[in-house]
């Protein structure tokens, strides 16, 4: 590459920067094409802990957010760990390369999946409501042992007497399971 009359540089990095810097001050589209974060889009339950990563782009990166805590990985220069607010809602988390390229990923923060109860005794031949609460819905009701049938509003029918469970899952990925 080329390097400015004056300057001596061996680092790779410095020298990645400057080529960036000569052509337009613009990173090179191969750069910015390949920089992104993982997560793109993620669900993080209240007070959760998560590891968002940069990858692509020149390092070093900065990485901010409006809320919550973020925190450096020893050792790694191209993740920190997020640790989401008290409170439901979006955050957006920015990471910056060297170049000044800017990639962001929004966290959905979520309460936890919650049901009314996780076991309960019912009569043979009876209904069983399941009501969720917290997570994200959609939520979807599954039977996963057991005899008897579940609605999409999470009415459990019995068909005889024994024991079911009943998965329900939301929309974040959250599952818990309600033993009968």
């Amino acid at each position: 590459g080329i390097t400015p009359s004056g300057m001596f540089d061996t680092d790779t990095q410095t020298r990645a920067r400057l080529n960036a810097q000569l052509s337009d001050s613009t990173p090179a589209a191969s750069t910015v094409a390949v920089f992104s974060l993982i997560p793109d889009t993620f669900y993080v339950k209240i007070n959760d802990i998560v590891k968002v990563t940069a990858q692509g782009g020149v390092p070093p990166y900065k990485f901010s957010a409006p809320v919550g805590e973020l925190n450096n990985i020893p050792g790694n220069s191209t993740a920190v760990f997020f640790k989401a607010p008290g409170a439901e809602g979006n955050i957006v988390v920015v990471v910056t390369d060297a170049t000044g390229a800017r990639k962001t990923t929004t966290l959905t923060i979520v309460s936890s999946l919650t049901v009314n109860q996780l076991n309960a005794d019912i009569a043979p031949v009876s209904n069983y409501a399941i009501f969720p609460s917290g997570g994200l819905e959609p939520y979807i009701f599954t039977v996963t042992n057991g005899l008897g049938t579940v609605t999409a509003q999470g009415v459990y029918t019995t068909v005889g007497q024994g024991m079911a469970a009943i998965r329900v899952d939301d929309a974040s990925g959250q599952t818990l399971t309600v033993q009968l």
